[in-house]
């Protein structure tokens, strides 16, 4: 990742501070200091930075997390309230503050994280809200607040978490230190959180968690084994010696059971048949009796008279309905008269108002016409175009007028900022040698001051009180002509200060005025360069107005008219304009009017035709109803004559049946007819078929009589079905037992085959068992902390050598180094050779060039992206000589050419303000405030 922008407003100390890591100042240096008095905030820069990325911070994470009791309810709002919680960096006196990072993500988009704190209505005094985060992708393709998602989106685009960014990128105070002193479980725990060295935990509690499986497998196994039972060769014999006896006595059983059977099923259905016998010549006898009974004879007569006057009965019904047609079609004709009498009436009334409205609507027609009105619309046109084109060149001619100012103006202002500029020029070139003369001044005082102050220095004096006139002085080399005591020295200083003083003064007020001058011409410049794109783009729009308006005055007539006397004869020529149109509008208002109430006529004549079109089909439509309903009549009349001469006809050629018997017949329904005709057809139907069942019965006895088996005389049906159920039931107890003996067989057979798959089984577990012990001896174990061990006893040696290539260029005294498969850190001291030893031997410089070593190899052990442009490291520089020191410096410097990242560094050490040249500075101005700006001194 790449910093871009910080942002701190209100946090700890700082009120309102951006830093700019692509500015002019710090883009170009590969070493910056963040410098400042103890407690002004130089920490709160890094904490702002984690705050931002990920809601935590340094600072906290490493306090204790301890409840501590509220004594006043408006100091949050929640029910607890911690030591470590990070709404403590609120400033004091703030109601709110924020820390924002907007940075470059590993996938090359640009990000703005935000961390926030609030009190209630941002009022100081007020209570703690909770703190809220932000995450938005310059591009849009992510925008949350949701904690959860952001850590996630954090961890993707940095490639690192919390953990691994406070050990690789923000070193912070006091803690870059702790990977060399910290035991082995905890340098297992960094180890795996910076190296991802937990996939190997992972699989020694997996190998683990298999050996633990495969054994827990193998028990079951045996005890499965074990719990499988099987018979023996006796027991085998003993089981089909009784098949085969059961196997015989079935046999016989079966033989006698099927003889009883023929006998039982042959006097069954002898009984039955005797039964079937009894019961038909009951039922035909039952039969014979209705069908000579008087009921029988009356419905059989009926049904037959039925059947023969069925034409009598169709005529009959024909001559009921026409009478009744024809005294409904006679009650009709004197209503459908009526109506039509009253069709034609309606429609006289409809034509006289037709024809009176069309007489109306031809006198309206003729006097619209005689207005004119299609030569009048033209005369409205062409006032209106001639119109339109003389205010567009009334408004051409004004945006030409606004133009032409406008381009004044700017030419004025275009000649103001030029001489402004020529005076600036000439005022810098004047002040360029009274600077270099100060510039030069102020250095020579500075040497004399700075020998002057050696010459007071303790190691001086000591030297001074050994020198005696004649002696060459060790300083300057010079011989000693006359000696001067301390008094004489001190008196010197002043003068040089006071003259110093006022020759920086005066130093800085030119340097000042030569800055602000440069500024002012680059102003100048930047200006003029502005206007005279103006100048050129206002010109071009004046031209390109000017050949409209010359268009445009061509178009009007005007063209031999300059554009001011145009517009004044268009001016004349547009009230003239407006006079003769209102005089066409009043005459095209009287032409609308006149064509509004033609209009109004023309739709009522429309609406009278369509009354009239229906009024003479109404009057049709009564005709043809009335004439239709004449025919009508007529037709019923004759077609009931007719059926009256054919049912006369009909009685005359049935004589047995009059036309009182028709009557009688015609008041039954075809439907009861119907059921008497099939109740008796079945009647019949039934006795021919009983005597038909009634023979076969009969010949069916004599051939079952015939196929009589043996028997005893004192055998009969009762007697033999009790002996089959006898025999039935010791069938079933044998079989059931011949049953349970084949299933106690086919049930060892298959514990047999269960047994021999389960040795099969307990052997192949046996094998896998034998394979994972191997593993779990060498790398297995419940917590995994065997298999990472190795893992990272592998990682360690390879960070020492890294690291080792630090530490040789801060100090070639001392080697990193471990014994293979610990995580033990070691030294090897080259001034005395001997076996490695603990690190504690370590002075206090020494440990915190191996621990620096350390955290910069950690930093490295990154991959896929992981890591950002900028290494933070937060104090420890005072335990170094001057010689260690410089070392260490060239070192960090040379961090920015091998691979590209700067080194931002927080430190008291004055040696470091002096060889760093970019500073971050943070002063404070207040107990609660303290102001950041960044410096170059160079």
């Amino acid at each position: 990742m790449l910093f871009k922008t910080l942002t701190i407003h209100n946090i700890a100390s700082i009120e309102d501070a951006v830093i700019d890591f692509n500015g002019d100042i710090l883009s170009g240096t590969p070493i910056f200091l963040i410098c400042g008095e103890t407690g002004a905030g130089k920490s709160t820069i890094l904490d702002a930075i984690c705050l931002a990325l990920y809601g935590e911070t340094p600072r906290m994470t490493s306090v204790s997390k301890e409840e501590l009791e509220l004594t006043d309810d408006s100091v949050r709002d929640q029910e607890r309230y911690y030591s470590n919680d990070n709404s403590q960096l609120l400033r004091r006196g703030a109601g709110e503050g924020f820390a924002r990072l907007l940075f470059i993500g590993n996938d090359d988009r640009e990000y703005e994280a935000e961390w926030e704190i609030h009190r209630a209505h941002s009022k100081p005094g007020k209570r703690l809200l909770r703190p809220t985060r932000k995450l938005v992708a310059s591009d849009g393709s992510f925008s949350d607040t949701r904690q959860s998602e952001i850590k996630a989106k954090i961890i993707e685009v940095t490639g690192l978490q919390y953990d691994q960014f406070c050990r690789t990128v923000m070193l912070a105070q006091g803690e870059f230190t702790k990977f060399l002193k910290s035991g082995k479980g905890e340098k297992s725990e960094i180890l795996e959180k910076l190296t991802g060295t937990e996939i190997y935990s992972r699989l020694g509690i997996k190998i683990a968690e298999h050996y633990s499986a495969a054994l827990s497998v193998v028990d079951n196994l045996k005890r499965e084994v074990n719990s499988v039972k099987v018979l023996g060769e006796e027991e085998l014999k003993e089981i089909s010696s009784r098949l085969d006896k059961i196997s015989e006595v079935l046999a016989e059983s079966v033989k006698s059971r099927q003889i009883a059977s023929q006998k039982i099923s042959w006097l069954t259905t002898s009984v039955k048949q005797q039964e079937l016998k009894v019961a038909l010549e009951k039922e035909i006898h039952t039969i014979r009796e209705a069908l000579e009974s008087e009921d029988y004879q009356k419905e059989r007569t009926l049904v037959n008279d039925y059947e023969s006057a069925s034409k009598g009965l169709h005529l009959l019904d024909g001559l009921t309905r026409s009478d009744k047609l024809i005294k409904k079609k006679s009650a009709l004709l004197p209503s459908l008269n009526e109506t039509l009498e009253k069709a034609k009436l309606e429609e006289g009334k409809c034509r006289l108002d037709f024809e009176k409205r069309s007489s109306e609507l031809d006198i309206l027609e003729k006097e619209y016409e005689a207005l004119g009105i299609g030569e009048l619309n033209e005369r409205v046109n062409a006032l209106v175009n001639r119109d339109k084109i003389l205010t567009l060149l009334r408004s051409s001619v004004d945006r030409l007028t606004g133009e032409e100012r406008a381009l004044g103006v700017l030419k004025a202002q275009q000649r103001t900022v030029k001489i402004r500029l020529e005076g600036n020029v000439t005022r810098s070139e004047n002040i360029a040698s009274p600077l270099k003369v100060a510039k030069e001044e102020l250095s020579i005082l500075t040497t004399q001051l700075d020998k002057a102050e050696l010459s007071m220095g303790d190691m001086v004096k000591e030297l001074r009180g050994h020198l005696h006139t004649g002696d060459i002085c060790p300083v300057c080399g010079e011989k000693v002509t006359t000696t001067h005591d301390d008094e004489f020295f001190i008196s010197l200083l002043d003068p040089v200060r006071e003259a110093k003083g006022r020759a920086q003064d005066r130093y800085l007020s030119l340097e000042a005025d030569s800055k602000a001058l440069k500024k002012m011409i680059d102003d100048d410049n930047k200006q003029l360069t502005a206007l005279l794109k103006d100048v050129d783009e206002a010109r071009e729009r004046v031209n390109k107005i000017k050949e409209e308006v010359t268009a445009i005055l061509e178009q009007s007539g005007f063209s031999d008219f300059s554009p001011i006397e145009a517009v004044s004869c268009a001016e004349i020529e547009h009230k003239e304009i407006e006079e003769r149109l209102e005089e066409a509008r009043l005459l095209q208002k009287k032409a609308d009017d006149k064509n509004n109430e033609i209009k109004k006529l023309r739709k009522k004549v429309v609406d009278i035709q369509k009354n009239l079109v229906v009024a003479v089909e109404n009057v049709n439509k009564a005709n043809v109803a009335y004439e239709q309903a004449l025919s009508e009549h007529k037709t019923l009349v004759e077609g009931h004559d007719e059926l009256d001469r054919e049912l006369k006809t009909f009685i005359a050629e049935y004589p047995e049946i009059s036309i009182e018997r028709l009557r009688q017949l015609a008041a039954w329904s075809e439907k009861k007819i119907a059921d008497i005709r099939m109740r008796l057809t079945s009647l019949e139907d039934n006795q021919k078929i009983s005597s038909g069942k009634l023979q076969t019965v009969n010949i069916q006895i004599k051939e079952h009589e015939e196929r009589r088996p043996e028997m005893n005389a004192d055998e009969n049906l009762d007697m033999l079905t009790e002996s089959l159920a006898s025999m039935e039931k010791s069938e079933k107890e044998m079989s059931e037992e011949r049953g349970a003996l084949q299933e106690t067989l086919s049930r060892n057979k298959e514990e047999k085959k269960t047994l021999d798959k389960k040795i099969q089984d307990l052997e192949a577990a046996r094998e896998e068992l034998e394979r994972w012990e191997d593993l779990y001896r060498k790398l297995g174990d419940q917590k995994g902390s065997k298999f990472r061990a190795v893992a990272q006893s592998f990682i360690l040696r390879s960070l020492l050598e890294n690291a080792n290539i630090y530490m040789q260029s801060f100090n070639d005294r001392y080697t990193l180094t471990c014994n293979p498969g610990t995580l033990a850190i070691l030294v090897q001291d080259s001034y005395k050779p001997s076996d490695p030893q603990p690190a504690s031997i370590l002075s206090g410089g020494e440990s915190f060039m191996a621990s620096l070593s350390l955290a910069l190899a950690l930093s490295n052990l990154r991959s896929g992206g992981m890591g950002a442009d900028i290494l933070f490291i937060d104090e420890g520089f005072g335990t170094l000589s001057p010689e260690y020191l410089g070392n260490v410096m060239d070192t960090l410097e040379k961090l920015h050419q091998i691979g590209g990242r700067k080194v931002g560094l927080i430190s008291h050490v004055a040696e470091m303000k002096e060889r760093i040249p970019v500073h971050i500075r943070v002063s404070r101005e207040s107990p609660s405030l303290s102001r950041v700006e960044v410096v170059s001194l160079e």
